[in-house]
């Protein structure tokens, strides 16, 4: 997939070690199926009903 060859790309050729998004309660189980782990979660951060969910990937060379 993209996202793994991206992934590839950044450990491979920029020695990136770890990635933090920030997303919301409507993306955050796309970012969980790539092994990215939930750090925070804070409500109504977007605007009501629309919570932060701060996620973080560890990458392994």
């Amino acid at each position: 997939m993209a996202v793994d060859y991206c992934h590839q790309i950044m450990i491979d050729q920029l020695q990136v070690k770890k990635i933090s998004v920030k997303t919301s309660q409507l993306a955050f189980g796309f970012f969980e199926k790539f092994g990215y782990r939930t750090i925070r979660v804070e409500q109504n951060y977007w605007g009501l009903g629309l919570d932060l969910y701060e996620m973080e990937l560890l990458l392994q060379s």
